[in-house]
């Protein structure tokens, strides 16, 4: 006997999600940058069907948006790619950041009269199905961008990059 997942779809306006969404949007602004981790192809489909349903949704929900308001949206089977021989886990995820924040920006309070402050303006959300293990490296490599960019803007290190294995980034994985 073969079992077979389906998703029964009971929303066709995918309400949930867009509740989610605007609560997003409502919360952190624009843009909302979705880092999807769930598996694309699979022996037996589990994962890959709610990727597809999660792509329909935000598909969907991009329809209503006006231009530069839309989710932007990057499917990536981190689990396929980290057994892959010829995939950079690190560099696509550090290229994504890098994406993320030079789209979101980050908070810098200016504190003097030859500083400006700044602001973040939206957020990037990462998930999968079941594993943290993805979404926690996807989110300590954003967070590792992030800070890269606050450190420079602060003028403690000249690039907009922190390497692993310094001091910095070390202290970041036990906060």
């Amino acid at each position: 006997m073969q079992l077979t997942h389906v998703v029964n779809l009971v929303d066709p306006f995918f309400t949930a999600a867009a509740l989610h969404f605007d609560n997003l949007f409502e919360r952190y602004g624009t843009p909302v940058y979705v880092l999807n981790l769930i598996k694309a192809r699979e022996r037996t489909p589990r994962e890959s069907i709610l990727l597809k349903e999660y792509t329909n949704a935000i598909t969907y929900l991009n329809q209503a948006l006006p231009q530069g308001q839309k989710i932007l949206y990057k499917a990536w089977d981190m689990s396929r790619a980290s057994k892959s021989r010829d995939q950079d886990v690190i560099g696509v995820l550090e290229t994504t950041a890098k994406d993320i924040v030079t789209r979101t920006g980050f908070f810098r309070n200016g504190d003097d009269v030859n500083t400006k402050s700044r602001t973040q303006n939206g957020v990037a959300r990462t998930n999968c199905i079941d594993c943290l293990d993805r979404t926690n490296a996807a989110q300590f490599v954003i967070g590792k961008c992030a800070l890269a960019h606050q450190l420079q803007a602060l003028g403690m290190i000249a690039d907009e990059t922190v390497e692993f294995g310094t001091d910095v980034v070390s202290a970041l994985s036990h906060m």
